[in-house]
């Protein structure tokens, strides 16, 4: 059977700039990194924007928002 709560979405796009740093282990879903952004290892990027000077830490989520110049993702 069918589990009636399962979502059923799939990335349509991922987007990462000459001179943006992503991990290996990280994963882009309908997002842009930008030219000097950085998304480290075992993170989830999902309808967002990486914006030049911003991190989002190991193990970290962002999801639906844009991350400006000099903050990092704490989450």
């Amino acid at each position: 059977l069918d589990d009636p709560f399962r979502e059923r979405w799939q990335s349509t796009f991922s987007l990462v700039e000459e001179g943006a740093e992503v991990a290996a282990t990280a994963r882009i879903r309908d997002s842009v990194v930008l030219k000097g952004g950085a998304v480290r290892e075992d993170s989830v990027v999902a309808r967002s924007v990486v914006c030049p000077g911003r991190t989002v830490r190991a193990g970290g989520a962002l999801v639906e928002e844009p991350k400006e110049e000099g903050k990092a993702d704490n989450r």
